[in-house]
């Protein structure tokens, strides 16, 4: 695969491989697309229901109205920040109209740390921005949602369906 900078400073973005790679992506070719997240989220809780690993959903809303220019280039940002701030393993895409990440073996109680990082760094990337809303306008809000819904887990909530995409979901 390529390596390719699409004005995100410091943080390359790759572009999809193939064109059949791009098709499961949202054209930046590092989120995926919200059927092929779908079938990532459902990967991933086939292996918690065998392993008994958790994993955390984190959900991203952009302060910006969406199918604007500046929706379009924060989510760009974010999806490079992500790339950049969570492991190779950790499935990144579009759930519910909004960038969310999978984090694999990961517990509700050990996000805050990796928000914060992704938080800061794109607030650091959205402030260097010219053209975009004013850079304290754009705030970056998350949700975080936990699998298995287990007692005794605190700080997530239960993983709601996507909207976005018909079909099954647990």
């Amino acid at each position: 695969m390529e390596q390719d900078s699409a004005e995100t400073g410091d943080l390359p973005l790759r572009r999809p491989a193939t064109p059949e790679d791009a098709l499961r992506t949202d054209g930046i070719g590092v989120l995926l697309d919200s059927a092929a997240f779908r079938d990532a989220l459902n990967k991933e809780r086939a292996r918690c229901d065998r392993g008994g690993a958790p994993f955390t959903l984190m959900k991203f809303e952009l302060d910006v109205p969406r199918g604007s220019a500046a929706h379009a280039r924060c989510a760009e940002i974010l999806a490079a920040v992500l790339k950049k701030r969570t492991r190779l393993i950790d499935a990144k895409g579009w759930f519910s109209e909004c960038v969310a990440v999978i984090l694999t073996n990961t517990e509700p109680s050990q996000t805050g740390k990796i928000w914060r990082a992704i938080r800061d760094a794109f607030q650091q990337h959205v402030a260097a921005r010219d053209g975009l809303a004013a850079p304290s306008s754009v705030t970056l809000a998350h949700e975080v949602y936990s699998y298995p819904d287990a007692p005794g887990r605190s700080g997530a909530s239960e993983i709601p369906r996507d909207p976005a995409v018909p079909g099954k979901s647990r």
